[in-house]
């Protein structure tokens, strides 16, 4: 029998899914060359597979149209500026046309390169067996690939275990293996073993959020709730000095999504979303839209309506502002909606 791997990753963790897809590079390959591509913006053309060098790049493959290739753009921002001067030059490869890019820039703003594989000839190179985008590969100095995988999943830690001289291609490659590995088991639908596997995936890297995700799937899967418990405890002291994760944990527990009510956990998503907006000294507005989320679950519309407020006030750019206001917009309503329910069920009680 196949398994249907939506089943497991169908409540949030299409990024994990996308971190374990099987792909043609694999670390320590050569990088394929990007003399494809016709165009360049933000700057002039590299080549990551000369090699020879100092340098550090980053390839990234998204497009306009892809809402977690959105996502990661500020992600993708930020490292660029903070390790642009420490030798790592970062490559944004679309397929898209510069009249496209450019109408998508003028709103999103992303100061990196910016490749136009137009013709496809950088993808059918680099992207061969890759399921989705978007997808980045790291490559080394010596022009083999370093790391691949989701933008937001392991690719600021690589790049400052290459700088301080941590990394380490072998257990890099391990990991590969082990992707590989459960990636079969999940299609055998072996859960068991993907358990296994998971665990040890997580033992070596304890931070990484999508393969926490993934066993919190399989482990509701196999019908083990003190388990998928006891794994948010153990997420929440893991996380505990990371805004980033704990955002994303007390996410998990209050975002629509197919993960039933009685397998989640509000007193995680509570304690979670309140250390993230303190870490965050209430200025980062994903944060601040999941504490109010967070607080409209435990039926505290007021707070969640300040806190959203809030969200608004600090979000980064018009299209972050106008998903915060819609929900903010919710929140309202709700409230609206509940005192008029309060009446209508008084009056009701009066006859």
């Amino acid at each position: 029998m196949r398994f249907d791997l939506r089943s497991v990753f169908g409540f949030g963790a299409a990024v994990a899914l996308a971190a374990v897809a099987a792909s043609a590079l694999e670390v320590g390959d050569p990088a394929p060359t990007l003399k494809g591509v016709k165009q360049w913006l933000n700057g002039d053309a590299v080549e990551p597979a000369a090699g020879g060098g100092k340098t550090i790049h980053v390839v990234e493959f998204w497009a306009t149209w892809c809402g977690p290739c959105r996502t990661t753009i500020p992600h993708l921002n930020e490292l660029h500026e903070n390790l642009k001067d420490r030798g790592v030059v970062f490559v944004g490869v679309t397929e898209e046309d510069e009249e496209t890019v450019r109408r998508f820039t003028d709103k999103i703003p992303m100061r990196y390169r910016i490749a136009l594989d137009t013709e496809r000839t950088t993808a059918e190179t680099w992207m061969a067996d890759v399921e989705g985008i978007p997808h980045a590969f790291i490559v080394g100095p010596d022009g083999k690939v370093a790391w691949a995988g989701h933008p937001m999943d392991g690719l600021e830690e690589t790049l400052r275990a290459m700088l301080d001289g941590t990394f380490d291609p072998d257990q890099a490659r391990r990991q590969r293996a082990d992707e590989q590995e459960l990636m079969g088991a999940l299609q055998a639908g072996d859960l068991a073993k993907a358990v296994v596997v998971v665990d040890r995936l997580l033992a070596a890297d304890p931070l990484n959020f999508e393969m926490a995700q993934m066993k919190a799937g399989l482990l509701f899967q196999t019908g083990n709730l003190e388990g998928l418990k006891a794994h948010y405890q153990s997420l929440l002291k893991a996380y505990r000095d990371s805004a980033e994760q704990l955002n994303a944990l007390a996410w998990m527990q209050v975002a629509p999504s197919p993960m039933p009510l009685h397998a989640r956990d509000l007193g995680v998503a509570w304690a979670a979303a309140r250390r993230a907006a303190a870490l965050s000294e209430r200025k980062d507005a994903a944060i601040l839209d999941t504490l109010a989320l967070v607080l409209f679950n435990l039926g505290l519309t007021d707070a969640a309506i300040a806190t959203q407020t809030e969200a608004v006030e600090r979000a980064s750019n018009a299209e972050e502002r106008e998903e915060v206001r819609r929900a903010l917009e919710y929140f309202k309503t709700a409230k609206a909606l509940a005192e008029e329910a309060v009446r209508t069920l008084a009056e009701e009680a009066r006859k």
